[in-house]
């Protein structure tokens, strides 16, 4: 045995860590991403409040559904640098869920479909409010700082969407 090149391995290394990167498809693993928060009223509510994606990735089973082949770290910092641009394309797209979540509950609790004057006879942005914390938690788990983002603000939003939906 001869000696180590070690400028050699490090140069290996890079290389070949580098290649591995790049093989994965982010812009694949971001849309598997999205398609799991808007098939989900929890991923949905805490993305919505959060106003972040990146979050999930602290999740093993998201991060084995993903199946990011311990690039985690790589995808999330991929993420982070594009995450409000990536919220903005599909916060529609999660309130929606948010809302049609909230309205199938109420019809299960009312057992019909509410109109909009019983919508508005029953709820007010505190009981949205209310309802978004409790969905978005499992116990106190995963319950977000209140003032940081803002519950009664997005509570808001929900409500407004929630009555333009039943108005149209």
């Amino acid at each position: 045995m001869g000696p180590i090149n070690f400028d050699a391995v490090i140069s290996f290394i890079r290389e070949h860590s580098k290649r591995k990167v790049e093989e994965l498809d982010f812009e694949g693993i971001l849309t598997k991403l999205i398609n799991l928060v808007k098939d989900n009223v929890f991923y949905s509510i805490n993305v919505f409040l959060r106003e972040s994606l990146s979050f999930l990735l602290d999740s093993k089973p998201i991060i084995e559904y993903l199946n990011l082949n311990g690039k985690e770290h790589d995808f999330k910092k991929w993420l982070i640098e594009r995450e409000k641009e990536i919220i903005g394309d599909h916060i529609g797209g999660v309130k929606k869920t948010i809302v049609r979540n909230f309205l199938f509950e109420v019809k299960l609790l009312k057992g019909k479909r509410i109109t909009l004057d019983e919508f508005k006879n029953l709820y007010n942005v505190q009981h949205i409010a209310h309802w978004l914390l409790f969905r978005g938690s499992v116990g106190r788990v995963s319950l977000v700082d209140v003032e940081k983002v803002k519950v009664m603000e997005k509570a808001k939003e929900i409500y407004n969407d929630i009555i333009s939906k039943l108005s149209g």
